[in-house]
């Protein structure tokens, strides 16, 4: 029964480091596209997100993200989202790009790339 139990935490412990090697080498990056024009509007991983457009950063640094009162428990009760903040880029794609871009507009493209 202890030989069971040592190879089953073997293979915990293998899979483990296999899925924190891969999450290190490889990262899902996400391009925010425009329909129209293929302006790349925002670059976004796995923690954060790059706003490309220098009139949309200099207005998301100003002002932030409003989150709407239904929304607030979702964003720790915040009414604002500032960039910086771990939840910026959730609040950008759950929030802004919604209810101030017009999303139809816009679409995410994924690109994997290795660190």
């Amino acid at each position: 029964m202890k030989k069971i139990k040592k190879l089953f935490l073997l293979i915990g412990l293998g899979a483990t480091v296999g899925l924190i090697f891969t999450s290190l080498t490889n990262r899902s990056e996400m391009k925010l596209i425009h329909k129209t024009t293929r302006f790349v509007v925002a670059e976004m991983d796995n923690k954060s997100i790059i706003i490309k457009d220098p009139f949309l950063e200099k207005e998301l640094k100003l002002k932030g993200i409003k989150i709407p009162p239904v929304l607030q428990n979702q964003f720790e009760g915040k009414t604002v989202v500032k960039m910086g903040d771990p939840l910026f880029p959730k609040a950008f794609k759950e929030i802004y790009l919604k209810l101030n871009m017009g999303e139809s507009a816009y679409e995410w493209k994924e690109q994997s790339s290795s660190s």
